[in-house]
């Protein structure tokens, strides 16, 4: 009889030290982990932290780095067109554009998911350069990198 109680008191200890220990185990101790997604829009007129960086990566989204000279004069036309891109592609790419000092600085490059950097160069930036470009590089892509190609097929189909 007395073996049959304290039995059955250390099989009802063991439950319970499991039902707190489970709960103590779904406590988060400290801030970020690292493992929680920041919210970053797809465009940011500023430098991105590491964690910032980092998170965007993760999640699958490509970044485009646009730093320019402080007196730019023709850079308007290229910050508009990746600004236009960079919010029609809201959810796969963030734009991180800024004006800096010095010409050593400057960058305008494309970052996958990878960290593979692509160098976007001095060339006319449009539309249909930079999808190609995203398209190239992303593992997560827009629909308009899945469907730009269907028009454009022949078929030949004999009966």
């Amino acid at each position: 009889m007395m073996k049959e109680r304290a039995m059955a008191i250390f099989i009802g200890l063991i439950m319970i030290f499991s039902v707190a220990g489970f709960s103590l185990m779904s406590i988060r101790w400290g801030s970020n982990t690292g493992n929680t997604p920041i919210y970053v829009p797809s465009v940011i007129d500023k430098a991105l932290t590491k964690d910032e960086f980092r998170s965007i990566l993760l999640s699958g989204k490509t970044i485009i780095q646009n730093h320019y000279l402080i007196d730019c004069a023709d850079c308007g036309a290229t910050n508009a067109a990746l600004e236009g891109f960079a919010k029609d592609m809201a959810g796969f790419v963030v734009l991180e554009q800024f004006s800096v000092q010095f010409q050593n600085e400057t960058k305008l490059q494309v970052v996958s998911s990878d960290g593979r950097i692509t160098e976007l160069g001095n060339g006319t930036i449009n539309q249909d350069s930079l999808l190609d470009t995203i398209c190239a590089v992303s593992y997560v892509q827009p629909k308009q990198c899945l469907l730009r190609g269907i028009g454009n097929q022949q078929t030949n189909v004999s009966l």
